[in-house]
């Protein structure tokens, strides 16, 4: 369920935050990724969109004389059109691990992004619903996780509330619900859908592990 289904989102697109060609030196993708921040880039081949490089790649395959087309990319997780609505972006798959997602015209030709904070500022991501499978004793179980859903901890302790769904790049599976935490100092964690408890039924989502475990996962931004 996505609320302002029928928006257009041609309101929401931004330029491209870091889009680079495939005969660009990898040099300078990994310089304008320590500049800049970012933590993945949109690559293109002569304005069209072919994949995405994530930093780590950059800052291990970097070096002298080798083009971005030369490094490991991955496929881009969702293209969108000038036209789509919400509810259409929305049916292309759970939102992917990257934070924007890039946005052609009927050219192919990259015009363009659509970060997810957009989408969750006007209610796009509101009550999104996902299927995921979880397994309890060997056996899978379906559950459905809802944007918004309070997470607890095996120990009963509120964690926080799902923020997003990831889906997996190369299996197109939903890996991990993305948590945010706190209320003045918010963090984002990733937390594997292997660790979701299926057995509850009362409209939050229960894991397999403590809170405490919880907090030894990597917050979203900081270095491992």
């Amino acid at each position: 369920m996505v609320t302002n289904a029928n928006s257009t989102i041609a309101n929401l697109i931004q330029p491209p935050n870091l889009a680079m060609d495939v005969r660009e030196s990898s040099l300078l993708l990994l310089q304008r990724f320590v500049q800049e921040g970012h933590q993945f880039a949109v690559v293109t081949d002569s304005g069209r969109p072919v994949g995405m490089i994530h930093r780590a790649i950059a800052e291990s395959e970097a070096s002298e004389g080798t083009m971005i087309g030369q490094m490991t990319m991955q496929p881009l997780p969702v293209v969108a059109t000038e036209t789509m609505t919400l509810g259409e972006v929305m049916q292309l798959g759970a939102p992917a691990d990257p934070d924007r997602l890039p946005v052609v015209n009927a050219a192919g030709m990259l015009v363009g992004e659509l970060p997810r904070t957009g989408l969750t500022a006007i209610g796009g991501m509101e009550n999104y619903e996902a299927t995921i499978t979880a397994e309890k004793l060997g056996e899978e179980m379906p559950v459905t996780v809802k944007v918004g859903e309070k997470v607890i901890g095996k120990d009963g302790h509120e964690i926080g509330t799902i923020k997003d769904v990831v889906t997996e790049v190369t299996s197109g599976r939903i890996g991990y619900i993305l948590v945010e935490e706190g209320l003045l100092f918010k963090k984002e964690r990733k937390i594997p859908v292997d660790l979701i408890d299926p057995t509850h039924n009362d409209g939050h989502v229960h894991l397999k592990i403590d809170k405490e475990d919880v907090d030894r996962l990597t917050p979203l931004g900081e270095a491992r």
